[in-house]
This record gives C-alpha cells, structure tokens and sequence, in this order.
C-alpha cells in the first residue's frame, strides 16, 4: 500500500472542514475524539500540542490504525503507556473489528483518508464509524478519494468509487450518505487537490438506531484511490 499517513491536524481541517476545529475546540477534556485511519498518530499529536499552547487540556484521544505502532521516539513519547487513560492507539486493528459497544458517545470521529477510503465494505465501515458517535451531537468528518482528477472522456481506469442502485443506474456518493438513518449530512462537498477528486463530508448522529444500507463489492483494485465499484442492494424500482 501507497499511502501518505504522516498529517497533521491542520491538513485535517483544510480536507475535511473548518467545523472540525471549532468542534473540538468546544470539548472539555472529558469529550472523546477517535481519528480512524490514524497513521503516525500526527493528526492527534499536533492537536493536543495547539491546546496544551493555550493553556486548554485537550479531549479523551484514541487513534486507530492497521498499520503497526510506528517506531518513532516523538509516537512512543505521546502514545506512551503512562498516557493510557487520556490518549491510546490501537494499531494493527480494521475499525470494523471493533465489537458493538466498545465505544460509545464519543464526540468527533475523523477519516481523512482512512477506513472509508480502502475498506472492502464500506457500509460496514460506515455503520461502525457512525456508531460510535453520541445521539443528538456527535458528528463523522470524512474525506473520501473519488476518482482521479484527470481522466480522458470516455476512458475508465483502474482507479475511483463507482457506486450503482439496485437497478445498475450511477448513485452519487452524496446521495447514498443522505439514506443512512439516524444521522443528517450537515456538510458535503467536492473538491479536487489537481490529482484527485474528493469528497469532504460531515455527518451528525441523530436520535435512534444507524441503518446504513448494504452496499456488496463487486470490484476491487489497489489504486490512488483505489478502484471500487458496489451495488446498493434493495429493492429495484
């Protein structure tokens, strides 16, 4: 795999919304933020910096990642065991391997390039993320890879998220967020860095139980992005 997994907190706010700092911000250190697809751990790291600066203790911070812990001094020294009540990282762990439960009413969950991005199932993904959020307030930042920026008309390459309904007709990303239930698409939009076009979108819990719809896989192809193509499934119309 080819990825960049060294960002900092402020790449976070510029890929997915100015919200996501002013969100945190707004938790007191009882609050709970998880950032999935946690790489380095560099994101929560330069956060809790920025607040420790102004003289702020930051929120409960806990990073997930596949990838094994990296072996960096500046990691070890904020991940570090003595920190395991305020700040953990669970490395080598898919997020969709996480029992039902293990977290709950947590404030702010990040995937900037993360578990969204490369899972097999995204619903799947989807319904972990989104459950692990506190009703009426907890709110998803996501940034998804589309498809490349640049793409001759008429050409399809081994690169993108393609999504189709029941009856095989195109379904925009945006308007497969908009039938989850039990949350609202307080933001959405598509922006291109030259190379790829993106999806930034934030998604806020609601009240009662996440019902993501099923999406099943019926293509998979490393890329940047990767190439993806599901299906809805549900009835056809």
């Amino acid at each position: 795999r080819n990825y960049n997994n060294y960002r900092p907190f402020s790449t976070y706010v510029s890929m997915t919304s100015p919200a996501l700092r002013a969100r945190l911000n707004s938790l007191g250190p009882d609050g709970h933020w998880i950032d999935v697809g946690a790489g380095q751990g560099d994101a929560q790291r330069t956060y809790s910096n920025e607040r420790s600066s102004a003289g702020r203790a930051p929120p409960r911070l806990t990073g997930i990642s596949v990838d094994p812990a990296p072996d960096r001094a500046v990691f070890r020294a904020f991940y570090g065991p003595e920190r395991s009540g305020r700040v953990r990282f669970l490395d080598r762990t898919p997020v969709d391997s996480i029992p039902p439960g293990t977290f709950r009413d947590v404030d702010v969950v990040t995937d900037v390039y993360g578990a969204a991005s490369y899972t097999h199932d995204l619903s799947r993904t989807l319904e972990t993320e989104l459950g692990f959020l506190r009703e009426e307030s907890g709110e998803l930042y996501l940034h998804l890879g589309l498809e490349p920026a640049e793409r001759p008309p008429g050409t399809y390459d081994e690169s993108g998220l393609h999504l189709v309904d029941a009856d095989g007709n195109p379904l925009a990303l945006e308007r497969y967020l908009a039938m989850i239930q039990g949350i609202e698409v307080v933001e959405s939009t598509r922006a291109s860095d030259g190379r790829v076009i993106s999806l930034r979108a934030r998604l806020r819990r609601t009240t009662g139980p996440i019902v993501v719809p099923t999406l099943t896989l019926h293509r998979f192809y490393w890329g940047s992005p990767p190439l993806r193509e599901y299906r809805l499934v549900g009835p056809r119309s």
